[in-house]
Formats: structure tokens, sequence, C-alpha cells
């Protein structure tokens, strides 16, 4: 197979001549608290992408589709704008399992844990990456019957543990 030349061709332009769409800055909002840790403006932009892992049975798959029927009532009928949420392998020790190439292209890394053990303990989402919002902060909830997610309350918590708040 021969190398052919390709012709590219190449044009200069100003950052004042892009123009962007404003959708691609209005935040999606699922109207949840979760909403705080997906950015600093409330919501998960177009755009974005985000790498969510977690223990076994925390309820990644009813957190995520939870979110997801939220944030797309109504909107997104044309599936402009997308924003991507993948779910990824963690090791036995808990962390990361993968290439390093997806946590530096990813716009937020977050994790679905246990606090505690057996049938009493909490759950929390905390984001350990975020280009748009903080990390470190917690926000705790609830597996509800139906698989739904008991948001009605919400403790939320530094990562020193101590609280930043309430929502009932």
């Amino acid at each position: 197979m021969k190398n052919k030349k390709q012709n590219i061709k190449m044009k200069l332009v100003k950052m004042d001549d892009i123009k962007f769409n404003d959708d691609l800055f209005i935040p999606i909002k699922s109207k949840t608290i979760v909403d705080s840790l997906l950015s600093n403006e409330g919501g998960v932009f177009p755009g974005t992408n985000t790498v969510v892992i977690g223990d076994p049975g925390v309820g990644k798959s009813t957190v995520l589709l939870d979110l997801l029927e939220k944030n797309n009532k109504a909107k997104n009928k044309l599936n402009k704008h997308t924003a991507f949420i993948c779910i990824q392998q963690m090791t036995k020790q808990g962390e990361f399992a993968g290439s390093n190439r997806i946590k530096h292209m990813t716009t937020a890394m977050a994790a679905l844990r246990f606090d505690g053990r057996g049938r009493d303990a909490e759950r929390y989402i905390e984001f350990s990456k975020n280009r748009r919002g903080s990390v470190g902060e917690k926000v705790y909830f609830n597996l509800a019957r139906g698989g739904k997610v008991d948001y009605s309350f919400e403790f939320i918590s530094e990562g020193d543990g101590n609280p930043l708040g309430f929502q009932i």
C-alpha cells in the first residue's frame, strides 16, 4: 500500500469569530441535589463525559437511570448536545480499573460507595475529579422500592466529614 500525500488545507480563525450554540452553556438539571455535584452551575452540561465507578449493589445503574429520566423529560428530543455517562469497572480494592487515558479525557469521575457495612450501610455519591464542579463532597441517598432513588432526605458532607447541610 502506497502512502499518499494528503492535501490538508488549514485556515487561521480568530477566537472572536468562533460561534457556539448557546445551548452548550446551559446545564440540564435533574432537580435533585445531585445537580450541585455535577457542576458549580447545577446540572450536567452538554458535551461533557462522566465516568462512574462503584461498589457492587450500591445502585450505580439505578441512580444513573433515575437521573437520566429526570434530565431527559421533555428535553433533547433531537438528540443534540448529549452528555455521556459511562459505568467503568473497578478493582477488588475499589479503585478505577482501566486506561489512564480515560481518566485524562473525562470531564468528571464519580464513585458510588457504601458508608459502613451490612444492611444499615448508607450510600453516597462523591466526585474525585470534576472540571465543572467541586470534589470531595458526598451526597447520601436511599434506594426506594420499585427501583426509584429516594432524594427526600439527603445529607451532604465535605470530604472531612463536616456536614454542609440537609435537604428534606
